[in-house]
């Protein structure tokens, strides 16, 4: 079981891809490793327990992640990139963040092994973060199939997932930031989009 550092903001780290896939965190940080890993949540585990054969291991994950600079927020770097490889699922988790750490972004995609496996997993996700979020709220949006922002707050920030599947990937991308500091609903949109796009692109090569 995989579980990325925490730093500052990224303590109460969403337990998405805990509970719907296998067992990582969808965001932390690259500093403070020391801290106690992110506590994880039993829920939605069947989504993707239910994807019996593999995902393609040939797939060059890092090639379907954006690039910071596709992050319109100042500053904004990759903190760190971890592969993910389990339970009929393949793909990658990467952080960015800027300088001090006051916003950030984990950014998670599974590959399954097809477009069921992870609308459903997409589906669970969706569920997961309502419940997990104060005030999540849940809203459709026109990234991927099934794009869901859900808003809310957690361990005293801002946080927004994005949910969204493109093809046979599925995708959670978290931004936190301060609770009177939250990202921007158009800037969420437009990064979610660009990463849509670079797994269109990238998959179907």
């Amino acid at each position: 079981m995989l579980v990325s550092p925490r730093g500052r903001l990224s303590g109460g780290c969403l337990a998405l891809l805990s509970t719907v896939a296998f067992g990582t965190s969808a965001c932390g940080s690259s500093s403070d490793s020391g801290d106690t890993p992110a506590t994880t949540k039993p829920a939605a585990s069947s989504a993707a327990a239910a994807a019996t054969s593999p995902a393609s291991t040939s797939t060059d994950f890092a090639a379907l992640v954006i690039k910071p600079e596709d992050i319109p927020i100042p500053g904004f770097t990759q903190k760190s990139s971890t592969p993910l490889s389990e339970s009929g699922a393949n793909g990658i988790t990467v952080l960015f963040a800027n300088a001090d750490d006051t916003r950030e972004l984990g950014d998670t995609i599974l590959v399954m092994p097809d477009e069921t496996a992870a609308s459903a997993a997409m589906e669970a996700a969706v569920t997961a973060s309502q419940g997990q979020l104060t005030g999540g709220t849940a809203t459709p949006v026109q990234v991927g199939a099934g794009g869901t922002v859900v808003s809310g707050t957690q361990n005293g920030k801002a946080t927004t997932v994005l949910i969204f599947q493109q093809g046979t990937a599925f995708v959670v991308m978290q931004f936190d930031s301060a609770p009177n500091d939250p990202v921007p609903a158009d800037l969420i949109l437009a990064v979610g989009q660009k990463q849509a796009d670079a797994i269109e692109s990238s998959l179907t090569e």
